[in-house]
């Protein structure tokens, strides 16, 4: 892609970003794919349980297809980054100019939405751009996180 302009490149089917599940959608057992609900699986195994101190056998492997930290019902959760915001700000004090060894760190979803990348450009001309935009307005110590 690099030295190419962005309306010369052409994406395939194959290029296509997948969820996790998509990709892991069953479990290969004894060279059949089985559908696996982890809810189910779980609950099961907690029925042939005599004791609690069985557990950890029982549960000493990955139950799950998907983290279910991140996932319910197969659709990943949706985040609460306003509460972390929200819990930052109560142990700070608010300061009337930036601190000398202060530093930035700038979300890369946010300069997605920001920098305008110019027509026709290059995959590297477009990386100059936000380096660029990034030195102008935050300065050389700044970290971009894309999360």
């Amino acid at each position: 892609m690099d030295g190419q302009n962005f309306t010369d490149i052409k994406l395939h089917r194959n290029d296509k970003v997948g969820t996790i599940g998509d990709k892991c959608k069953t479990v290969k057992t004894r060279g059949q794919n089985t559908v696996v609900n982890p809810s189910v699986l779980f609950n099961r195994i907690t029925c042939v349980l005599n004791n609690s101190s069985e557990m950890a056998a029982f549960l000493c492997y990955e139950l799950a297809l998907q983290p279910p930290s991140l996932f319910h019902d197969g659709v990943m959760r949706k985040t609460a980054k306003s509460s972390m915001g929200v819990l930052l700000k109560s142990f700070t004090t608010q300061q009337s100019s930036m601190p000398e060894n202060g530093i930035f760190v700038l979300d890369g979803g946010h300069l997605l939405q920001t920098v305008v990348w110019p027509q026709p450009s290059t995959y590297a001309g477009v990386c100059q751009s936000y380096i660029s935009y990034t030195l102008k307005h935050y300065g050389a110590a700044s970290t971009v996180v894309f999360d």
